[in-house]
């Protein structure tokens, strides 16, 4: 009778360990650890948080985290690694479809970091098991480190205060991103092809209930669990089987906006005659069909790199690029482009930029969607119709930012205009050396407030007051334009097209930003950023009948005439005729002026390419090419790998759009995928109706 007793109660003990360890309860035995191989880059990346640098192409990404003691998060976490030297660079894909909920209130060091959303990242020795690094990192890139030994912490900020290693972060359409270069000799470990180090990356996330903690390698109650770390071994350049499982290959889908906000993910397979575009996805069963008239935006799978060459800017504000063929009195000759050979018009151009890298200006994109060249650090940022959006919080300490290693003279153009009815409160800084808020030591800064501005430089983090003025009024919008003349050590300042002030003795800090870093919320129109110092055209000046010629060194040559042949340039100036070889020319802008393109809408859409534009009647979108006619080439076909996305309609137009279906009835549908997370969809009843999947209703 004992004998039975003991083998019942052993045999319920075995039962409840299985059935424990089957739903993952507490103390259950995760699965095996993971290995992951750490290629070695061919080039460092640029840490900037935007993860487009051509290693992390190459390099196989990592997904499928678990929840702590087993189970599937809600959503996703995906990271890649390289190396080179004594560097390992790190890139994570923090998949957030309720990114305006994310908590990121803390700074460098506060160990109150662990409450907010955050990466961590754990590097470990791999002979004992008991030594590593903790690296925390949260949206704002605010960071902290922590050594330990046997559960024992033994340090604390050794890598900040090492100022060795680097991390930035963006915030992006459904996700947030990290970028870190971490120094491994500062966290004890060595490189070498074949070598390994043991590691890990977690993840917490505050928002979406209980469901926290989630880890790519399996463990059970804590991040803790160094005898658990996965293996990550040092390894050569990728090759092609590698870069097959790269994210690039897994993200090679299309989204569409249709009007009212709803978002639809698949491959277009393509638009017919009908004007009825196809969806086919993982998610649906059959073909989605939506008509193009209820589409505002088609953004594509990673578009094909753009052709090298110049770039053709029309008076409409569409791009071109292509190879310089010729330049007469009547057109330009592109050939080489995406739409092959094309003669354009010579009253249609705007400006033709032959060194790309020195262009004379750089323009915002903001108003196409586009944030490019610019970058965005911290939370609080919005594309939206007219601009650049920022409502976030001034503890924030988001940045706008762009880099811009301009030795010479160069005048910030920001068209800007309040949000709410606060005034602006914003800081805007030249050449400075970091794009965030936090880090900047040096640059030459502006303080816009509601009694006026002030000017200021930075130096080795200490701040010098240059000059204070004034205002007679709040600033609410309109344009400023900031200008330094390093030779000359001077600073002048004009709002709208009146002076407010001019400043000498202002050295040239050694930092390569543009940097503005809004304090309320506020509207950015327009940024533009012009080599020399240009002041604003006085009101009503007419464009002189006239070409500018900008050489690469600097020097600019006015003529009333350029033609192009033969690998020279001839330009008819008051000097007499001046010739220059192609390679001395950087740009050629010509008579100012501004054509309205057409307007989107009734079969008018506009396409972007990796740097060009082009507005275009749209006949037939099939899966190789989008074809249709422009007004300055006539019928053009324009190959679909290379399209980023098409615009449907103004998001002005949109816009209103989305007002006016706030009040029709709405459905919810819940699809599932894997890459990008589940998302939730609304769909008004009258665009619903139009959606067909396979041959019925839905």
């Amino acid at each position: 009778m004992a004998f039975r007793k003991w083998q019942l109660i052993l045999g319920t003990a075995l039962l409840t360990v299985v059935l424990g360890r089957a739903v993952g309860l507490g103390g259950a035995s995760p699965s095996a650890p993971r290995s992951y191989r750490v290629f070695l880059a061919s080039k460092p990346p640029d840490v900037d948080g935007e993860l487009k640098d051509e290693c992390w192409r190459a390099v196989p990404w990592e997904t499928k985290f678990t929840r702590l003691g087993g189970g599937e998060p809600e959503v996703q976490t995906q990271f890649a690694m390289a190396w080179r030297e004594h560097w390992l660079y790190i890139c994570i894909r923090v998949l957030e479809p309720r990114i305006e909920e994310m908590k990121a209130d803390h700074g460098n060091g506060d160990m109150g970091l662990f409450q907010d959303d955050h990466i961590e990242i754990m590097l470990g020795d791999p002979k004992d098991k008991g030594r590593y690094f903790q690296i925390a990192v949260n949206p704002e890139a605010a960071r902290l480190d922590i050594a330990w030994n046997d559960k024992s912490r033994v340090g604390y900020q050794q890598l900040e205060r090492s100022g060795e290693w680097s991390t930035a972060c963006q915030e992006q359409a459904m996700c947030w991103t990290v970028e870190m270069a971490v120094p491994l000799n500062q966290v004890g470990l060595a490189a070498q092809e074949g070598g390994t180090f043991r590691g890990n990356v977690c993840r917490t996330r505050t928002v979406g209930g209980p469901d926290r903690h989630s880890t790519w390698t399996p463990l059970g109650e804590r991040f803790q669990e160094p005898e658990r770390f996965a293996t990550f071994t040092f390894a050569g350049k990728p090759g092609p089987a590698e870069a097959a499982r790269s994210l690039a290959e897994k993200e090679d889908l299309d989204a569409l906006q249709v009007r009212g906000g709803d978002r639809l993910v698949g491959k277009v397979m393509g638009v017919g005659s009908d004007g009825v575009l196809s969806l086919k996805g993982a998610q649906y069963e059959g073909v989605v069909r939506v008509r193009a008239s209820d589409l505002v935006k088609a953004d594509f799978g990673p578009a094909a790199s753009e052709v090298v060459g110049a770039m053709v800017h029309l008076t409409t504000g569409d791009r071109l690029v292509g190879r310089l063929v010729g330049l007469t009195d009547d057109a330009l000759l592109l050939a080489e482009g995406l739409l092959g050979s094309v003669s354009i018009p010579r009253d249609r151009l705007a400006r033709v930029d032959l060194d790309r890298k020195r262009a004379p200006e750089v323009v915002s994109r903001f108003e196409e969607g586009d944030l490019r060249p610019w970058g965005t650090h911290g939370s609080g940022w919005q594309l939206g119709p007219g601009g650049l959006v920022f409502q976030g919080r001034p503890q924030n300490r988001a940045s706008l930012f762009l880099k811009s290693a301009r030795p010479e003279a160069v005048t910030l153009v920001v068209e800007f205009d309040r949000v709410g009815r606060q005034s602006i409160h914003c800081q805007i800084l030249l050449r400075c050396d970091s794009f965030s808020p936090r880090n900047i030591r040096n640059g030459i800064a502006m303080q816009l407030y509601s009694g006026g501005y002030r000017l200021y430089t930075r130096h080795n983090g200490r701040f010098q007051q240059i000059s204070q003025h004034p205002a007679h009024k709040p600033f609410r919008e309109g344009e400023l334009r900031y200008a330094h003349d390093p030779i000359a050590r001077r600073v002048r300042v004009w709002f709208g097209n009146e002076p407010a002030g001019e400043f000498e003795g202002v050295g040239a800090p050694a930092g390569n930003h543009i940097v503005l870093i809004p304090q309320r919320p506020i509207r950015f129109r327009r940024i533009t950023v012009l080599s020399g110092v240009v002041p604003p055209r006085p009101t009503g000046e007419a464009a002189a009948d006239s070409t500018h010629v900008r050489l690469v060194n600097g020097d600019e040559v006015t003529g009333t005439g350029v033609v192009f042949s033969a690998g020279r340039f001839v330009v008819q100036s008051d000097y007499g005729k001046i010739r220059l070889p192609s390679d001395r020319v950087s740009s050629i802008r010509f008579s100012r002026r501004v054509d309205e393109p057409l307007p989107l809408g009734d079969g008018v859409v506009r396409a972007y390419t990796r740097d060009g534009r082009l507005t275009m009647k749209l006949n037939e979108m099939t899966q190789n090419d989008l074809v249709g006619e422009t007004v300055e080439f006539g019928p053009v076909r324009l190959p679909r790998d290379a399209v980023r996305h098409v615009l449907f309609r103004t998001p002005e137009i949109a816009s209103r759009e989305t007002e006016e279906d706030e009040e029709a009835p709405t459905q919810t549908i819940r699809l599932q995928r894997e890459i990008p997370p589940d998302i939730l969809v609304r769909l008004p009843a009258r665009i619903l109706e139009r959606l067909l999947v396979g041959d019925r209703k839905q």
